[in-house]
């Protein structure tokens, strides 16, 4: 996935397992665990600050 947080000024490519998606204050939001080899954590992105997605199964 390619993604651009809020403070961030270039994209970011991040392998993502996605656990749903939900709405907030009429806003799409992805949950999901960033692939890394750091203590596994639950991260918020954003859909309007994804810019692309590939499907790896």
């Amino acid at each position: 996935m390619e993604s651009q947080s809020f403070k961030a000024r270039q994209s970011e490519a991040l392998v993502v397992y996605p656990y749903l998606l939900k709405v907030y204050r009429n806003r799409w939001f992805l949950i999901g665990e960033k692939a890394t080899d750091r203590v596994p954590q639950v991260n918020i992105f954003a859909l309007d600050r994804i810019q692309s997605i590939t499907v790896d199964k």
